[in-house]
């Protein structure tokens, strides 16, 4: 039965020595250093403290060769392995993985390809199998993952509405679901703004679920009452050249200025005031909380995880997705009250260090992980 393969291996966890070193294998395929690839740095960066020895598999696929997540671990210190993976579905990294997997209690996936493996390679050697699901799109990968899901030992869910999505489309059984709210490191001292104009930006990859064209819209409607301000769009992807000539045909080429990827967040974090995002659906986003772990007021649609963790009103303002107008009117309250903007951030600054700190999630992670552990007493879920 799934999750009896986990009971196989570690007989220990009933013994006084239960805390001994667990060993967890982390995968992932990475197209770039987004969300879900700083938060699976940032927890193999807390868990040494939560008695667990992580290790980073990042695929090098041979079509998409990205290893920027690989570098970026290796900056924190953390121990990272290279797969290579030939074509969607490679038998010999199926193979090595296996082989890797002899000194792991745990492979720990994240995201649909990193599942697919992770499960394969884990099949019948009593290796326990955990995955975090990062989003939801409801599209046919899925689909393809729902029956992956349901085999899991534990499922991880970084918001309520994507534990009720796990439970109610996926299938999977409420004992197996874990909800565990994203992590960010927050640094000893607020940040400390190097700029004279106001500036409001949003950063994000430029594609249609994050609504970079609502926030230029938005920007055309304040720009309307408060002209001095400035509006940065932090980030690349495909929506860019549309971004970039809606700026064009609304007349703001002068007042809101795309920049492209950027690879510092601190610094734009330092160079902005307000940080807005106005997404259609969304996992737990990590730039939201990176921003108010340094005291940045936020704005940002209620969707995914931002209503478990803003705090409307007090850490940050909420709104309906795809609503401009209300969009505007936040962010025009935020630059009309300067008082308010500096609580807002000092309040989600110490919101976040409390509940949302790297050091919270893995602890919550490390229980998890010997919550599977643990041998079960009764029969096996079905």
């Amino acid at each position: 039965q799934p999750g009896d393969r986990a009971a196989d291996r570690v007989g220990h966890a009933s013994d006084p020595n239960a805390r001994r070193t667990m060993r967890v294998l982390h995968l992932i395929s990475s197209a770039g250093l987004y969300g879900a690839e700083k938060m699976v740095t940032g927890l193999c960066a807390g868990l040494p403290a939560q008695g667990v020895e992580p290790t980073l598999g990042v695929f090098l696929n041979s079509h998409l060769p990205n290893t920027e997540v690989a570098e970026y671990a290796r900056k924190r210190g953390v121990e990272v392995e290279l797969v290579p993976c030939r074509g969607r579905f490679d038998v010999r990294a199926v193979r090595d993985l296996r082989r890797r997997l002899a000194g792991y209690d745990i492979v720990h996936s994240h995201g649909f390809k990193s599942n697919l493996y992770a499960f394969a390679s884990s099949r019948g050697d009593g290796t326990a199998f955990v995955s975090t699901c990062h989003r939801f799109d409801q599209t046919m990968r899925d689909a393809l993952d729902r029956p992956i899901l349901k085999r899991a030992d534990m499922v991880t869910a970084v918001s309520q509405e994507a534990a009720d999505s796990l439970r109610e489309v996926y299938g999977v059984a409420p004992e197996r679901i874990r909800t565990i709210a994203n992590g960010v490191p927050v640094p000893p001292e607020p940040r400390r703004p190097d700029h004279d104009r106001l500036t409001v930006a949003m950063a994000a990859r430029l594609a249609p679920e994050k609504a970079p064209q609502d926030f230029v819209r938005a920007a055309a409607l304040v720009l309307s009452d408060h002209p001095d301000v400035h509006f940065e769009i932090a980030g690349a992807g495909p929506e860019g050249d549309a971004v970039a000539q809606l700026i064009v045909d609304l007349g703001l080429s002068e007042q809101v200025r795309m920049r492209g990827f950027v690879a510092d967040m601190h610094k734009l974090y330092e160079s902005i005031d307000v940080l807005v995002q106005p997404s259609y659906r969304e996992g737990m986003p990590m730039t939201l909380l990176e921003a108010m772990a340094v005291g940045l007021p936020v704005v940002a649609t209620r969707v995914g995880a931002a209503p478990d963790f803003i705090h409307d009103g007090q850490t940050g303002l909420l709104v309906p997705p795809a609503d401009i107008p209300r969009l505007a009117a936040a962010i025009t309250h935020l630059i009309d009250n300067a008082a308010e903007r500096v609580a807002m951030g000092t309040a989600a600054r110490v919101d976040v260090a409390t509940h949302h700190s790297e050091e919270a999630m893995a602890a919550q992670y490390a229980e998890g992980y010997r919550s599977i552990l643990t041998p079960r007493t009764g029969p096996a879920a079905t």
